[in-house]
């Protein structure tokens, strides 16, 4: 490559200095590492997407009903219908959260006590194989949990947002 043509300041790697490629059981291992954490952060964001759901329907709905009895008039009949609807959309909010809750636990494998196991009998590349084996297990068990914990989360979201558009209605 021409000198003109690089970034300043970075030097060309010699061939001498270069780190042997990585094996083909620690590429393996790695993607199925990562895959597992990208699976366990995704549980996190599911989490905090609940509890923001829950939040935010557990506040406007009250406020919203406060706000309405300190006026002097009376409620029209379709604001009571739109406040009743909320008051639903509320109730079906409160069952998805509960059920996307209660969806807790995700697979990570391997056990460690067998690992210990493992390592004493099983050569580097083989235990590395086997560990990776084990992560691509739970990715898998994993996949099915979050699906259906996206599926709740989703289900709180539409529910928050139609109560939303029925108290904006009142």
């Amino acid at each position: 490559m021409p000198a003109w043509f690089r970034r300043p300041g970075r030097r060309r790697v010699q061939d001498a200095g270069r780190t042997p490629a990585p094996s083909p059981e620690e590429v393996y291992l790695d993607a199925a590492r990562h895959f597992l954490d990208v699976q366990l952060s995704t549980m996190d964001v599911l989490d905090s997407k609940t509890a923001q759901s829950f939040s935010v329907g557990s506040v406007v709905l009250p406020a919203t009903f406060a706000l309405l009895n300190l006026g002097t008039t009376d409620v029209p009949p379709w604001a009571v219908r739109s406040l009743v609807g909320a008051l639903m959309f509320y109730v079906m909010l409160l069952i998805c959260v509960a059920r996307a809750s209660n969806i807790r636990a995700l697979e990570y494998r391997p056990n460690i006590t067998t690992l210990r196991k493992h390592s004493e009998a099983f050569p580097g590349d083989a235990l590395q194989h086997w560990v990776a084996n084990e992560h691509e297990e739970s990715t898998r068990e994993n996949a099915k949990v979050l699906v259906t914990k996206a599926r709740w989360v989703g289900a709180a979201s539409l529910a928050l947002y139609l109560e939303a558009i029925c108290l904006s209605g009142a």
